[in-house]
Formats: structure tokens, C-alpha cells, sequence
């Protein structure tokens, strides 16, 4: 009957989480057996009230959280003056105690008026944001439907309202609509809400056929769906011209929202959701990728947190791995334009630069400046004492005079290195480029490690640097003792000299 599908239609379309705050009866506080005259004597008095400015006062046995507004008290008149939409909302508040004119038993009407009440009271609840037991309004309802049949009321109210638009099947009709339309009041709760979990799972209890429900779940989210499928329409025409402005369209709102829909409507179960996030995805990766092809580094960070969005929404192996490969160019593009960790800087502070750590070791190492003298002073000590030994000169205090002022002039000199270092950040002449050869060379053994840590090699291939640095030269000088005086004795003690020097050097560079 087309009369019937019509007021189907229109319960389906007001299940939702706030069927009982537009009740008409609840707004009015007018009882659902209200005659044409007492209707017409409320709306003149709710008039009267609104042209003095005096609140409306909703039904008494379950006051609304707010007094209605002008407009909703209008909107429940017009439902009460239509009685195919009237119908509905008896159905869901208080039939009362009176079965004189329906002919129902009087335990008909108080478990339904249990049912209703329980079931508005949760959802008042849910709309102010607390968590609840669904679990008695379940209980109440089933009782009700179990125990007695709403058709013979409905029948008796159909007789009442006399409207030729009303025919005898939509008692019918929406007995076993009720069912559908409670879940679709948890589902809708489910989607405006915090926790669609949760509420997911409290409608799937209600033992509604499966398919039912899930078609209950595309219909509970088709008007977000309608909107993210709307945004990312404006995105894609946005791509070419403003790909970050494209992005921007749906991060963070869309996502999010699209993370809250995954609760509800899982897309692996859910293919239409499964196509929205995959569709999500492609943008967000096209529109990063375009951001990271213009190679601008204040947006390349943010072009990172796109991809990685993208890659939480995308739904097949392909994307994620085009996703993945983007991720990779993006942090390479990134260190190539030395682009400074996201985050405002200090006021005042000096524009943020590559890292410098080779500089601050030097700055270190000045600071110990006079304990590289002192060490090498001693250091020059030692071998002048051992050229006394073995070639017993006449002057033996003055060759180790002379060896203790040589190493303090190598230690005055590798201070004066370290000082050049730090002004022109570059160490200059030989000793800078074996101490380069150095580092390199440790550096490829390092590499062929597995497991590394990164941090660590970097310190060692300083500290070997610095140390060839240092030692060079003594070697040398060990090469030439051994040369012209012949001695093995003396040549090992420059040796051991310049074994010290090089731990002393790398000790102080990595401290």
C-alpha cells in the first residue's frame, strides 16, 4: 500500500538518536490520545504563552533536558495534524493508563510505557555524553513484544484518528518495524557519538539478522559519507594548483572521521567504506608527492605526515607499497635540502643549520688545551731522557730540555690546529688530510657491520681522525731517530710516546 510504505518511510526516517526529543507529545505534554479539540485549546494556550515570552512546558513525566524552542513546538503541531506521522510518534511515548477506548490489557500498556521511558531515558543520556547500560532497555523492549501485540492498539488508535490515508496494514507495518528502528537509534548514537565501538557492539545484541543490520550501518553513515565523498571531490580539483591546500581539505577532519566510520563500519566487511578510504589514501599520497616534487623545505615535513595518513587509510597492498616508496624519497629529498626538525625556534636565536659536532669537539678539546701541553710536554720529556740514555751526550739535562720543549711546542701546536679548526672549521695541511683518510677508513668499516649504531661510529671516526692527526708527526720522528742514531731502543720508546699521545688526543675528542 502506498499510504503504508509512506509512514514506514517517515519512521525510518526519524529513527534516529533524538526520536524521542522531537516527539510531538513530549514537546506539547499533550497525552497520545488527545482529541482534534484539546490539540487545538494547548496550540492556543502555547501561543498565548509565546507572545509573553513564558517557556513551553514539555510532558511532566519526562521533561525535556531544555524547553522547546518556537520552532520545534510548531514542528510537533504539524505532527499532530497529520495522522500518518501522528501514528508514529504514539508508538514511541507513554499510552497512558486508560485501555477504555483502545481495549488493551491494562500490563499492554505499562510495559510499554516501560520500554519507552527506559529507552528515551538512555538516549538523553547518550546525547549528553554519558556512557550507559543498554542492556534493561533491551530487556524492556523484548518483554514488550514477547508478551503482547501493539497491532491491537494501533488498530483501535486507527479507528480513532478516522483518516482515509491510514489503511489496516500500517498497524502491521510497523510492529515489525520497531526492532529495525531501535537499533537505528543506537546506530545513529553510534555515528554522532564517542564511543562507536562500543555501541556497535550493543546493537549487534539485538539479534536483528545480520544483512539487516548491516544495511542499517550504510544508512546510519551515508550522510558522513556523502560529506567525506563531497570534500574529497574538492580535493582532487585542488591536486594540481594547491596540492598542500589539497591535503589541508582533509587533514585532520576527514581523517579522523574516517577513523571514528572504521569503528562502525569496519572496511573489510564494508566494501563502499573500504572504496572511501582507499580513494582518502590516493589523494592524500598524490597530493604529498606533488609537495615533495617542488622540493620546498618548510613543507616537507608536513608532506611526510600526509603520506603517513595516507598510508593508515589505504586499504590495498599496492598503495601501501606506493605509499612506502614516496615515504622513502620524501625523508631523501628532505636530508638532501638539510631541511631543521620541524618546531618554532627561540626568539633571537640564529637560523637552525646543518649540525656542526665536529666544530664543538674542537671547542672541547680547546678547552683542554693545557693538558694536551702538559701531556705532550711530558711526552717530549720521555724521549729526550731516552736520547740522553742511549747516546750518553755530555749535556744530558740539555737534551731533555730540549726534548721537553719540543712536546710542548707540539702540544702548543696541535692547540693552535684545534684553534685554527674551530675559526675556519677545517683542520689545514697533512695532518687534516690523513685524519680525513682516517675517518673515511673507519667509516667503511663501520658500514660493513650489521647492527651499527650510528652515533657511536660517527664519534670513533673523530677521534681516530684527531689522533692520526696528532700521531703523525711522532711517528715520523720515530722513523727518523731510528735513521740516524740506529737505535731500536729509542725507537720503541717514541713508539710507546706516540701511542700515548694518540689515546690522550682521541680521550680528549670524545669526552
Amino acid at each position: 500500500m502506498p499510504e503504508t510504505a509512506d509512514v514506514v518511510a517517515y519512521l525510518r526516517r526519524i529513527a534516529d538518536d533524538e526520536l524521542y526529543r522531537r516527539n510531538a507529545f513530549r514537546v506539547t505534554g499533550l497525552p497520545t490520545d488527545a482529541g482534534p479539540r484539546a490539540v487545538r485549546e494547548r496550540q492556543k494556550k502555547d501561543a498565548a504563552r509565546a507572545s509573553v515570552g513564558v517557556p513551553f512546558a514539555s510532558d511532566p513525566r519526562l521533561p525535556l533536558p531544555a524547553p522547546p524552542t518556537d520552532e520545534e513546538v510548531r514542528a510537533a503541531y504539524d505532527v499532530l495534524a497529520d495522522p500518518r506521522r501522528r501514528l508514529v510518534h504514539e508508538l514511541f511515548w507513554f499510552w497512558g493508563e486508560d485501555v477504555t477506548a483502545c481495549g488493551c490489557a491494562p500490563e499492554t500498556h505499562e510495559r510499554h510505557d516501560t520500554a519507552v521511558g527506559s529507552h528515551a531515558e538512555v538516549l538523553d543520556l547518550e546525547l549528553a555524553g554519558q556512557t550507559v547500560d543498554w542492556s534493561v532497555v533491551r530487556d524492556d523492549w523484548d518483554v514488550f513484544l514477547e508478551d503482547d501485540d501493539p497491532r491491537g492498539h494501533l488498530l483501535a488508535r486507527l479507528e480513532v484518528l478516522d483518516d482515509v490515508r491510514l489503511d489496516a496494514a500500517a498497524p502491521e507495518a510497523l510492529t515489525e518495524e520497531i526492532p529495525r528502528a531501535l537499533v537505528a537509534t543506537i546506530l545513529a548514537r553510534a555515528v554522532a557519538g564517542h564511543a562507536p565501538g562500543r555501541l556497535r557492539e550493543e546493537a549487534e545484541c539485538w539479534l536483528l539478522d545480520a544483512d539487516v543490520l548491516d544495511d542499517l550501518v550504510v544508512e546510519a553513515v551515508g550522510d558522513r559519507v556523502a560529506a567525506i565523498e563531497a570534500r574529497l571531490a574538492e580535493a582532487r580539483e585542488l591536486l594540481d594548483t594547491t596540492p598542500l591546500t589539497a591535503a589541508q581539505r582533509l587533514r585532520p577532519g576527514t581523517v579522523a572521521e574516517l577513523g571514528h566510520l572504521e569503528a562502525l563500519a569496519p572496511h573489510h566487511r564494508f566494501r563502499s567504506l573500504a572504496a572511501l578510504r582507499e580513494d582518502a589514501a590516493v589523494v592524500l599520497n598524490n597530493a604529498a608527492l606533488r609537495v615533495v616534487g617542488r622540493r620546498r623545505p618548510g613543507e616537507l615535513a608536513e608532506a611526510l605526515d600526509v603520506l603517513a595518513d595516507a598510508e593508515a587509510l589505504a586499504t590495498s597492498t599496492a598503495t601501501r607499497d606506493t605509499i612506502a616508496r614516496n615515504q622513502v624519497e620524501a625523508r631523501e629529498v628532505r636530508r638532501a635540502t638539510s631541511v631543521p626538525a620541524p618546531g618554532p625556534s627561540p626568539a633571537g636565536s640564529r637560523p637552525a643549520t646543518a649540525p656542526d659536532r665536529p666544530a664543538s669537539r674542537r671547542r672541547r678539546g680547546l678547552r683542554n688545551g693545557p693538558a694536551v701541553v702538559l701531556g705532550l710536554a711530558i711526552a717530549g720529556g720521555v724521549i729526550g731522557l731516552a736520547v740522553a740514555v742511549v747516546t750518553n751526550p755530555r749535556d744530558a739535562q740539555g737534551v731533555l730540555a730540549v726534548g721537553i720543549v719540543i712536546g710542548t711546542l707540539l702540544g702548543i701546536a696541535l692547540v693552535a690546529v684545534l684553534a685554527v679548526g674551530t675559526v675556519i672549521g677545517t683542520a689545514a695541511g697533512v695532518s687534516a688530510a690523513v685524519a680525513a683518510g682516517a675517518r673515511r677508513c673507519v667509516g667503511w668499516w663501520s658500514r660493513r657491520r650489521p647492527g651499527r649504531d650510528t652515533a657511536r661510529d660517527t664519534a670513533r671516526q673523530r677521534a681516530v681522525g684527531w689522533s692520526a692527526a696528532a700521531v703523525v708527526p711522532l711517528l715520523a720522528g720515530a722513523v727518523a731517530v731510528g735513521v740516524f742514531t740506529g737505535s731500536p731502543v729509542l725507537v720503541v720508546i717514541m713508539l710507546v710516546a706516540a701511542l700515548l699521545v694518540g689515546v690522550t688526543v682521541a680521550l680528549l675528542v670524545t669526552s
